[in-house]
């Protein structure tokens, strides 16, 4: 992710209103603050969803493998992990632990893409 913000810094760093605000004496934090971050916000929050994301698939598989947190805590993965085994004769076990993962999982994407659209309002223009 660091070679895409930096290519994207340097894309950016050569557009016109970024060399008109250096050539009207703007410093370069205020050219960073106001020009830089703003158009690469929408970059940086798409990152950070599936950060966040990958995190949680991270942490739920590895409990789930026994690996991650272990009892007497409780993770989603040791959730799903003790209801694999009674998923035949009592599925809600296993079943409500899997829907609460899906449900949180899309909910930070939505959560994200709302966050994506309200900061960069010309991303979502190009949809189908």
């Amino acid at each position: 992710m660091a070679q895409v913000v930096r290519s994207q810094t340097r894309s950016l760093r050569n557009r016109d209103f970024v060399r008109a605000a250096r050539y009207m004496g703007e410093p370069t934090h205020t050219i960073l603050s106001r020009h830089i971050i703003p158009n690469m916000a929408s970059l940086l929050i798409i990152d950070a969803t599936l950060g966040v994301v990958s995190a949680i698939m991270a942490e739920t598989s590895l409990s789930y493998f026994g690996f991650g947190i272990q009892k007497p805590d409780v993770s989603l993965g040791t959730l799903l992990s003790d209801g694999t085994a009674a998923a035949v004769t009592r599925p809600w076990l296993f079943v409500f632990p899997a829907f609460v993962l899906i449900i949180l999982l899309f909910a930070i994407s939505l959560v994200g893409d709302a966050l994506r659209d309200a900061i960069d309002p010309t991303s979502g223009m190009n949809r189908d």
